[in-house]
């Protein structure tokens, strides 16, 4: 074969195993592979280095990351993670308290491990009962809480009674329903999101995915359809197919330490009517212009939760009542925002005051949008005008009858200029922006265009009898302070 085909390129077939080779078992066999291809491949070492590092497991790769850009020294000494200084006491459970206590009674036998507490009959359901709902545990399944419980506990039906009188019995686990001729059709508790429907429709009384008990029941077995299917009898206000898979059922078991659920209590009779006990109303609708209430019945799970028209809850005091909790609810929300507008209002007020004060000191006035001046160098309407602008204002636009009397108080009968001319066309006032007069405050003739002279417009005319009509025409290039206005906001 070497004579005919001449010798194999084992270089090139290495390279190519090289580019595709990936760690899909330990790094030393990786390592391993790589090294031997590697060295019959012919690459430089930069090329080996990167298809090496391309090879590698995520984990390795974020693992090598993590090192190359570490800022601390990996060869020191690691410290502990809880300062020498600092002092570790043990911890001491308050259900411990309460199973001395019964131990009065019921005093260990010594034949358990050495270490643990034992445990008496008095007190087991209400270890059970911790060792499921402990902030420690957050809700395990039975095998968890039973090595929780190790740990600090012991009694002889230690197991047992987890697996079948603990809280966590109502968790999923791997028992399957397996009835026979002589044990009869099970009672099952069903996982609730076998259902498939909204929460707020089925697991009525919560209101996240997260907090609903994961099986709720229990319902009786009807028939069973085959192997792995039961039909149920469920009420009818679930509107549900009755038939779950196995892996949605599990039966309901009962001890000592977790009886089984009591019967709903039954219907009343009130004025020839059967009547059902209302626990709450948790929500309403208008469905059809007819109001309905999400009922919560007294002594019945959060599966028999269903929507009531107002006109059969025969309790009209609670119809009340909860209308009176709405009314107060709102009531409360608008005490708040009125509380939250009141502190807004201070605030501005005392904002608006602070302004003030900063610009009274450099001579200007506060008002509404804008700050205001007078200056008191004598000048023409346009030397006046430029005099504002220069300043990055503008002669003063008076559009309210506010404005006019802030005008008059604060600058007196002194006549000044405003931003109001007819130069362009005579009898057609308009101000500085371009817009016609539209409000005016004109003392008694004014204007009179005096001479065929008079184009510009005063405030403060000293003949004027009154604190708020005061305007009057002047020739432009009389000689008479002006005021500045400044838009602060638009």
């Amino acid at each position: 074969m070497l004579r005919v085909f001449d010798q194999a390129d084992i270089s090139k077939d290495a390279a190519r195993k090289l580019m595709y080779i990936r760690q899909g078992g330990s790094f030393a066999d990786y390592a391993i592979s790589f090294r031997t291809l590697a060295a019959v491949s012919g690459w430089n070492e930069t090329a080996q280095v990167s298809a090496f590092h391309h090879g590698l497991s995520d984990p390795i790769k974020d693992d090598a990351l993590s090192r190359l850009f570490s800022s601390t020294n990996r060869d020191s000494e690691v410290g502990p993670i809880i300062p020498v200084s600092r002092i570790v006491a043990p911890v001491r459970w308050g259900v411990e308290e309460a199973v001395r206590q019964a131990q009065g009674q019921d005093p260990s036998p010594g034949t358990g491990p050495p270490g643990l507490l034992y445990v008496p009959r008095q007190a087991r359901a209400k270890v059970l009962q911790w060792g499921h709902l402990s902030p420690l545990t957050a809700h395990p399944g039975a095998r968890r809480t039973l090595d929780f419980l190790k740990r600090r506990f012991w009694w002889p039906s230690m197991e047992k009674d987890v697996r079948l009188g603990g809280p966590s019995s109502r968790l999923p686990g791997p028992t399957r329903l397996r009835p026979t001729a002589t044990e009869g059709l099970p009672t099952v508790s069903v996982l609730g999101s076998g259902f498939g429907c909204p929460p707020r429709t089925f697991l009525c009384g919560w209101r996240t995915a997260s907090l609903p008990p994961r099986y709720v029941g229990p319902f009786k077995v009807v028939r069973r359809v085959n192997p792995v299917a039961y039909r149920l009898q469920l009420p009818p206000s679930l509107r549900i197919n009755p038939t779950f898979h196995v892996s949605l059922l599990r039966p309901v078991l009962t001890s000592s330490y977790a009886p089984a659920p009591r019967n709903p209590p039954p219907p009343r009779i009130l004025q020839g009517q059967t009547v059902f006990t209302v626990r709450r109303l948790l929500d309403s609708r208008w469905v059809r212009g007819g109001l309905q209430y999400l009922v919560d019945w007294e002594g019945y799970g959060p599966e028999e939760c269903c929507w009531v028209p107002a006109r059969d809850i025969l309790d009209k005091d609670l119809l009340l009542w909860i209308k009176f909790n709405i009314l107060n609810t709102e009531n409360n929300q608008l005490q708040t925002r009125y509380n939250t507008l009141t502190i807004e209002r201070d605030q501005f007020q005392q904002d608006n005051s602070e302004l003030n004060s900063a610009i009274s000191k450099l001579g200007w006035r506060f008002f509404t949008s804008s700050i205001y001046n007078i200056f008191t160098e004598k000048k023409h309407w346009d030397d006046s005008r430029k005099y504002c602008t220069d300043r990055g204002a503008d002669l003063v636009i008076i559009n309210s009858r506010e404005e006019q009397e802030f005008i008059s108080k604060y600058f007196g009968s002194t006549e000044a200029w405003i931003g109001l001319t007819d130069s362009k066309t005579e009898g057609e006032f308009k101000w500085v922006d371009g817009k016609p007069l539209t409000t005016a405050f004109w003392w008694d003739g004014e204007p009179n265009d005096y001479r065929h002279n008079e184009d510009c417009a005063v405030t403060g005319y000293s003949y004027a009898k009154s604190n708020i009509s005061t305007w009057a025409d002047y020739p432009c290039n009389r000689s008479v302070v002006g005021i500045c206005e400044m838009k602060i906001f638009n």
